[in-house]
């Protein structure tokens, strides 16, 4: 029997910022070692829900801490987005953050690589870049549809699309595009 595994989503709090985790391929362990307070990747969206209000305090908050990835072979970024419509790639390179503007985000780091070597490393971000460019807001539906286009079968574990208006989250799993769920704050 296969065993199913569901993540536990943390995304929106009433105050309308959205954090997600993120594994970055392309670049080493975030490795941090200064007089700053130390913060443990995976506790990290549940702190900027808790104590954040847009992205800049988000991006504030993070200033004061170093950042521990909890897997030893991998590097992580965090897409932070806001109802403003503000949406930054946070990520850690030689033990110093940095900020990407950015209303997309896939498994590579994407501070100071050209635009040209982006599609090397993954298709699906300039793919997207290029379909937000054209049509910048979407439908749920249309989200999605965009999301099953950029699938990785047998790879991509959900897809989600946070509705920042309605306080709501559409989510599938296991490359199931026909069978979504959808959660609203009432």
């Amino acid at each position: 029997m296969k065993k199913r595994v569901i993540p536990i989503i943390v995304g929106l709090a009433l105050i309308i910022i959205v954090v997600s985790v993120i594994l970055a391929l392309n670049d080493p362990i975030v490795v941090n070692d200064s007089p700053k307070g130390d913060l443990l990747l995976y506790a990290c969206p549940r702190v900027l829900l808790d104590k954040c209000a847009n992205v800049d305090e988000a991006i504030s908050f993070l200033s004061d801490y170093d950042m521990y990835s909890p897997n030893p072979r991998h590097s992580y970024h965090l897409f932070i987005g806001d109802n403003t419509g503000k949406s930054v790639i946070v990520e850690w390179i030689d033990g110093q953050m940095q900020v990407v503007d950015g209303n997309a985000v896939a498994n590579f780091i994407l501070y100071g690589v050209e635009d040209t070597l982006k599609f090397d490393y993954d298709h699906r971000y300039l793919t997207m870049q290029n379909q937000l460019k054209d049509h910048p807001t979407y439908t749920v539906q249309e989200a999605m549809n965009l999301l099953s286009m950029l699938n990785q079968l047998g790879y991509s574990r959900w897809s989600a699309i946070y509705n920042l208006d309605k306080l709501s989250l559409d989510v599938c799993f296991d490359s199931n595009y026909d069978t979504s769920y959808s959660f609203e704050l009432q």
